[in-house]
């Protein structure tokens, strides 16, 4: 399936089997057992799977935070204490960059479990890990992941891959490309026709505002002139033709009278 039908790809539902996307994990533990072992949870829980999956260990946030500038992970077991780094500072400035991956905290101190739970982590893992408590942790994810509306883009650097509806802030055509500007600045580019690819947005949260532009009005912040202010302050123009339409959208979107 190309970027440019992308429309039969949303939905809150695993899509058929050729088009199963990899999910991308990550493990950043600076203990080479408890990353073996937690290595091989996660490659048995998949294993009786037809899902497509990519494991990654590294031994620092510093080697992990270079790979996470270019590659969006969907799940990160991360240790709390990694030698002389700090995984919940690391945590904290993920989120403050606006990167949603899904967090589980692994350590031998369960005092930081309290701790841990103001970056949103999906769970917190004691060690010596059991290979049960991941199983259920995995379960309580991947169903989540399967569940969250998503998109299916050929994006040039990373194949296919997939994009969850609600981290797209606004769509925007530039030459032949479409590129799907997302929280944490994070951009999608690949090929395709505009028109027919915003078609296929949800119309009850995505407005077409200028024949380069659609916005999703969960991210417009307020109106001001012929253009919308993005969450990120990022501001995208109004065709003046449906400067009254687009009012009127976000004024719906937000219950505002």
């Amino acid at each position: 399936m190309e970027a440019g039908e992308c429309r039969a790809s949303c939905g809150n539902r695993l899509p058929e089997k050729e088009f199963l996307m990899t999910y991308r994990i990550a493990i950043c533990d600076d203990d080479p057992s408890v990353s073996s072992a937690l290595s091989e949870y996660i490659r048995t829980y998949l294993a009786g799977s037809e899902q497509e999956y990519s494991l990654s260990v590294y031994s620092s946030t510093s080697e992990l935070e270079k790979d996470m500038s270019r590659v969006p992970f969907d799940l990160l077991f991360l240790d709390i204490i990694i030698g002389e780094e700090n995984g919940m500072q690391f945590a904290k400035a993920l989120r403050d960059q606006g990167n949603e991956v899904r967090i589980v905290f692994i350590s031998s101190n369960t005092d930081y479990a309290l701790e841990a739970f103001s970056v949103f982590p999906v769970s917190f893992l004691a060690k010596p890990l059991v290979q049960k408590d991941v199983q259920t942790v995995l379960d309580k994810i991947i169903s989540a992941l399967h569940q969250r509306p998503f998109l299916l883009v050929n994006d040039k650097s990373l194949g296919r891959t997939k994009v969850p509806l609600d981290a797209i802030c606004y769509v925007e055509s530039m030459g032949h490309d479409i590129l799907l500007q997302c929280k944490g600045r994070r951009t999608y580019s690949f090929g395709g026709t505009f028109g027919e690819f915003v078609e296929g947005l949800p119309d009850t949260t995505f407005f077409r505002c200028h024949r380069s532009y659609a916005v999703n009005l969960r991210y417009v912040t307020r109106l001001q002139d012929l253009r919308f202010v993005m969450a990120d302050g990022s501001q995208i123009p109004i065709a003046k033709p449906i400067r009254k339409e687009a009012a009127k959208k976000f004024a719906e979107l937000n219950n505002y009278d």
